[in-house]
C-alpha cells in the first residue's frame, strides 16, 4: 500500500514539475504600457487594476512604452458612464486595437465611473492580453 501511494506521489510530483516548466515556456512576456485619459479618476483605477496584472508593466515614461492605451470615459444617461480604451503602438503610433465600449446601464452603483473603468479592463483588454492570438 505504501508503494501505491509513493508512485502516485511521483506521479503527481512529475506532472506538477512538468506542467511548471510548459507554463513557463509559454508565458508570454511582460508589455509595458503607458496609460492616458482625460479622467484623473479613471486614470487613477486602471492603473490600481492594471499593475495587478502580470502581463502588463505600467510605465510613467511614455518612451519606455511599448503601446499608448488611451481610456476614454464619457456620461451617457444621468450618471451612468461608457468607456473604451484605444491601444496604439508607442513607436510608430499607429493604432493597434480599439475595445468595445461597456458601460454602467444595468449596474446600481454610487461609483460608475470605478466601475466602467474595471469592467473595461475585466472584459476587453484581459481577453485581448490573454487571448492565444496576440
Amino acid at each position: 500500500m505504501t508503494i501505491t501511494r509513493s508512485k502516485n506521489t511521483l506521479r503527481a510530483a512529475c506532472l506538477s514539475v512538468l506542467t511548471l516548466a510548459v507554463t513557463t515556456a509559454f508565458a508570454q512576456s511582460t508589455t509595458k504600457v503607458f496609460l492616458t485619459s482625460t479622467s484623473p479618476t479613471a486614470l487613477r483605477i486602471a492603473k490600481k487594476e492594471l499593475t495587478k496584472k502580470p502581463y502588463l508593466a505600467i510605465t510613467d515614461n511614455r518612451d519606455e512604452a511599448d503601446v499608448v492605451m488611451d481610456l476614454k470615459v464619457k456620461r451617457i444617461l444621468l450618471d451612468d458612464k461608457k468607456a473604451y480604451a484605444v491601444l496604439t503602438d508607442a513607436k510608430t503610433g499607429q493604432t493597434v486595437h480599439e475595445t468595445k465600449s461597456v458601460n454602467t446601464l444595468t449596474r446600481f452603483t454610487f461609483r460608475p465611473e470605478h466601475s466602467v473603468v474595471k469592467k473595461l479592463i475585466r472584459k476587453r483588454i484581459t481577453p485581448y492580453y490573454t487571448s492565444p492570438s496576440v
